[in-house]
């Protein structure tokens, strides 16, 4: 299961992105998963 892996990667994006931005908080985040990844979606939402 990469899902996992690739939650860790999105998160450690997102965390560097909200510190460049000087967030405070992150309140949505947007992943669109095409057909041909291989990501699993719901294992994708399950892992995050």
């Amino acid at each position: 299961m990469h899902e996992f892996s690739i939650v860790q990667n999105l998160l450690q994006l997102i965390e560097t992105q909200a510190r460049e931005h000087q967030a405070s908080r992150v309140t949505r985040v947007v992943v669109k998963v095409g057909k041909f990844s291989g990501v699993e979606p719901h294992l994708l939402q399950t892992a995050f």
